[in-house]
């Protein structure tokens, strides 16, 4: 979901916390890939034998502390959605729900 797309809804998903939510949550995704793109080419460069550099192990830790980061604003921005509108916080977590369905081709329960 792009931020055009939640602010076009008028269903809570425009308030400017919710907003801030989502884009933590597009962040958070986004770094989560970052980091299984990266263990996933180094498993597959040292499949048969070898091991990651020093350097490869750096960027990786790097891509794992910005994901931990992006996890951790993501919880701060969702508990301040709750504390600012609890209507726009149910509207974040039916999206989240919905684009998990989608995404898993499987129903989630709201």
């Amino acid at each position: 979901m792009n931020q055009a797309e939640a602010t076009s809804t008028g269903t809570g998903l425009d308030h400017p916390a919710a907003i801030a939510a989502l884009t933590a949550y597009a962040t958070m995704e986004r770094s989560k890939s970052a980091h299984f793109e990266m263990l996933r080419a180094l498993e597959e460069k040292y499949q048969k034998y070898g091991r990651p550099s020093a350097d490869e192990e750096a960027e990786l830790a790097g891509r794992l502390a910005g994901h931990d980061r992006a996890v951790r604003d993501f919880r701060e921005a969702v508990a301040a959605l709750r504390a600012a509108d609890e209507t726009a916080f149910a509207a974040v977590m039916a999206e989240l729900h919905s684009e998990a369905s989608r995404a898993t081709g499987t129903p989630t329960e709201q």
